[in-house]
């Protein structure tokens, strides 16, 4: 089973880790070994047992290769956009801050409703 794992660095290492990540030349050759394996001599299910070893090692082997090229799509994108150093701004408000907002605004409503009764003077009409 394959788990996805995380973890940070900073900014300018991200090439030397992918670097790390990336297969080794090895594990190619690897896979060209198994390719050799295959020849008409072998039975059909030995063939078909190659052949899945290979397939396994391809999609380990592309797995890794997808990886390196999201963390390196990433890196561009950040590289071509670099996140601005200004301090952040003040938080949003709060829940509570929220609340009293609105009470504030019940409490002005009601306000309107007294000083200003429906069918009551209108200003505009005159």
């Amino acid at each position: 089973m394959r788990v996805k794992i995380q973890y940070s660095v900073e900014l300018e290492e991200v090439p030397s880790q992918v670097d790390r990540l990336l297969p080794e030349g090895w594990e190619f050759e690897e896979v060209g070994r198994q390719l050799e394996n295959i020849n008409s001599d072998n039975s059909p299910v030995a063939t078909m047992e190659v052949i899945e070893s290979i397939r396994k090692d391809l999609v380990a082997l592309d797995a890794r290769l997808n990886d390196c090229y999201s963390i390196l799509q990433g890196y561009i994108g950040v590289m071509a956009n670099p996140p601005s150093e200004e301090p952040p701004g003040p938080p949003p408000p709060g829940l509570e801050e929220q609340l009293k907002a609105l009470e504030g605004l019940t409490g002005l409503a009601a306000f309107e409703d007294a000083t200003h009764p429906p069918g009551g003077n209108d200003d505009s009409a005159s």
